[in-house]
């Protein structure tokens, strides 16, 4: 455009003078192109202005929701990991303006209005000097209405709540002009309009408005009038009146009303069927199609429906907004679809089939935990807020776990268009699907960028490894026939615990200490800790010091089962497929059970009906009462004294299959030697004696 507008200016010899100027230009981040602006019609969200009826805006809602509560119930509020961001993101919400929900692209949900010009984008109306402009407005909310009661032409009381509305229309409503205002002379409708319009406006009382009659039915359930509303269009209710009725009765009105009010505007409160029979007579519909679209049915209100009557009793609305188009072949839709987060913003709920009442809707909203990185917080996470708290009254989640951006080992934002990032398709197909979840997990905070790259994917792929070899071990040796195992379980220690060495004693604390702060870590979304926390027992604890001292001392057969399903439970957040793997290999295994413990009973019927799955498995939880602290300081001192053998052995060049002469001198290692002598020598490649080759 600007090379076209340059060729254009210099064909009509316009241009006095040419040079070349650096300036700022805004370009596509995808294709570099410069960006042209253009001024176009968006539509907007007025996020400023009073819900009706709420008497707070969309940005109270999204604001209230982090701070007190939705409607101020702390049970509704949501809480924001890390905390921080809370302040990012009420600093946003203060300073929001309108939202232009408008898109000019080809994909996405086109934009529900139409318009009944073609010839023009946003038509002018379709009126002439004799025509009257007629704003309607139902009354406000009955106590009928609260109970759910069909009133007809019964004469009830607005509510607390009806009255509440009809104040808040005169605030809606005090820019609009009219030459005067009609209502039913139902007391309902009078009193909504005295408290919207008194005053200001002239107001008529005029009892061809009221509601249809209901007759027999007056007063009876609600539900049971709307179930034959169809079956009464031209068949009366029992003693009282059909639509066709209300229909005749409204046309009448209209021919007064067009004889003696010809160019002007005025408004109307009054009921449904008086509105349901407008739709007939003005916007062309049938009956039986204006019920179906009722805005009732979708509780659709909004501040005054426009209709236009003339001579003809036919009319054309300005704009018609709904989830269908309209009837007649002069209507065009608008060609904008709805920003993309205007649309993702329904997810918590459109998913689960919402406008019905779904079973999912009522057991799955709101959802419990949300994640998303920082870059989308005010995108996402404020409209899913609005949609929500706006359309179903309640928060659409509870917790957000706010995550960073993933960057390559340079600290590069990863970028299909800048060719910076890695196909994670390939790195399963080298490492493994475990290995990449351990590597985007571990070694991260939230809410802080972490930087990416094969040399720790290759660490996480090491450590799956591990975890596997250690399974391996387990399972292979327990994998007995019963009676040897059983009697294994008479000669050392049993399922439940009893005779324990010091090293099970130590083991058994330790891996509930583990199930104790990882279960806090994950409860405070710390994922990185939790991970990190069972990396160090897995690898240093369990493999290179338990499992080695279990070559030793044997019977270990309930205490290693015991270990390896909570240790599966714990890893399996981090690394699923190689947890879930191993665990269908630990089903088979029918061990003593222990006291209260649901461990795994290998059944076919269980893995058919997913029950024995590991991802359905219960939690662990820690038993306090193996956590034992003396064992604990016992067993470092046992570490201790392994680990200066193998350091002196190691000072001494000494081959690691040559097993030498230890001499023990120090008092604080006598107990310890008298105990664990076996261990100590197999650990250590030595042999304990009165003088050796080394002394400690």
């Amino acid at each position: 455009a600007r090379e076209k507008f340059i060729e254009y200016l210099r064909k009509n010899g316009l241009i006095e003078k040419e040079e070349k100027i650096t300036q700022n230009v805004g370009t596509s981040d995808r294709f570099k192109d410069p960006v042209e602006v253009l001024p176009m019609e968006q539509w907007f969200v007025d996020v400023n202005k009073d819900i009706p009826g709420r008497d707070k805006s969309l940005k109270d809602l999204m604001r209230e929701a982090v701070t007190v509560g939705h409607n101020n119930d702390p049970k509704q509020k949501i809480e924001i990991t890390p905390e921080r961001f809370q302040k990012n993101y009420l600093q946003w919400i203060d300073n929001l303006r309108d939202w232009c929900i408008s898109r000019q692209i080809w994909w996405g949900h086109r934009i529900p209005v139409w318009y009944s010009d073609k010839k023009t984008r946003k038509q002018e109306n379709k009126k002439t000097n004799e025509s009257v402009e007629i704003t309607y407005y139902v009354h406000g909310t009955t106590v009928d209405n609260e109970n759910d009661k069909a009133s007809g032409q019964y004469d009830v009381e607005l509510s607390k709540l009806g009255i509440k509305q009809s104040k808040e229309l005169k605030k809606l409503t005090k820019d609009k002009k009219f030459d005067v205002v009609f209502c039913s002379d139902l007391k309902r409708a009078v009193d909504s309009a005295e408290m919207a319009f008194g005053g200001k406006f002239k107001i008529i009382k005029d009892k061809r408005l009221r509601e249809c009659d209901y007759g027999d039915m007056t007063g009876c359930d609600n539900k049971k009038v709307e179930a034959i509303e169809k079956e009464i269009i031209d068949t009366p209710f029992p003693g009282g009146e059909s639509y066709r009725e209300v229909e005749e009765r409204i046309k009448n009105f209209f021919k007064d009303v067009q004889n003696k009010y010809k160019g002007k505007k005025i408004a109307i409160i009054a009921h449904k069927a008086p509105q349901l029979a407008l739709e007939v007579l003005l916007n062309d519909k049938t009956w039986e199609k204006a019920i179906d679209e009722d805005w009732r049915k979708k509780k659709a209100w909004q501040p005054g429906w426009e209709y236009i009557s003339n001579n003809s009793n036919s009319a054309c609305v300005d704009i018609y907004v709904g989830d269908r188009s309209p009837k007649g072949d002069d209507w065009e839709q608008d060609p904008d679809t709805l920003d993309t987060w205007f649309s993702s913003g329904l997810w918590t709920f459109s998913t689960l089939g919402w406008p019905n009442e779904t079973s999912d809707l009522k057991k799955f909203h709101p959802t419990t935990f949300m994640q998303m990185g920082y870059e989308i917080l005010f995108f996402w996470m404020a409209r899913m807020i609005l949609m929500s708290t706006y359309g179903l009254n309640e928060i659409p989640f509870k917790d957000v776990y706010i995550h960073g951006m993933l960057r390559n080992e340079k600290g590069k934002k990863f970028s299909k268009s800048d060719k910076t990032g890695t196909d994670p398709l390939e790195l399963i197909e080298q490492y493994g699907t475990d290995a990449l979840r351990l590597s985007l997990l571990l070694g991260t905070t939230a809410g802080n960028d972490s930087k990416f790259y094969e040399e720790k994917m290759r660490g996480s792929r090491n450590f799956v490894n591990k975890l596997w070899n250690v399974s391996r071990f387990i399972l292979m040796s327990v994998d007995e026939d019963k009676e040897t195992r059983n009697k294994k379980q008479e000669t050392r220690g049993d399922a439940n615990f009893k005779n324990l060495s010091l090293s099970d004693k130590w083991i058994l604390s330790e891996l509930n200490i583990v199930i104790r702060e990882v279960t806090k870590a994950m409860d405070e979304f710390q994922f990185s800790r939790a991970g990190e926390t069972l990396y160090e027992f897995t690898w240093t604890k369990l493999a290179d010091w338990y499992l080695e001292i279990s070559k030793v001392e044997t019977g270990k057969d309930g205490i290693l089962i015991y270990i390896l399903t909570n240790l599966l439970k714990l890893w399996h957040p981090f690394a699923p497929f190689v947890t879930e793997t191993i665990w269908q290999q630990l089903m088979p295994l029918e061990l003593p059970a222990r006291a209260g413990d649901s461990r795994p009973q290998g059944r076919p019927e269980a893995l058919a009906s997913g029950q024995g799955l590991l991802m359905v498995q219960k939690w662990p939880k820690a038993d306090e009462k193996l956590i034992d602290a003396k064992s604990a300081a016992e067993f470092e001192k046992f570490q201790e004294l392994v680990t200066t053998i193998r350091n002196k052995r190691a000072d001494k060049k000494i081959e690691p299959r040559e097993i030498i002469k230890v001499g023990v001198k120090s008092g604080k290692y006598e107990k310890l030697v008298k105990g664990q002598k076996g261990v100590i020598e197999r650990l250590g490649r030595c042999e304990i004696a009165e003088k050796g080759e080394i002394e400690i």
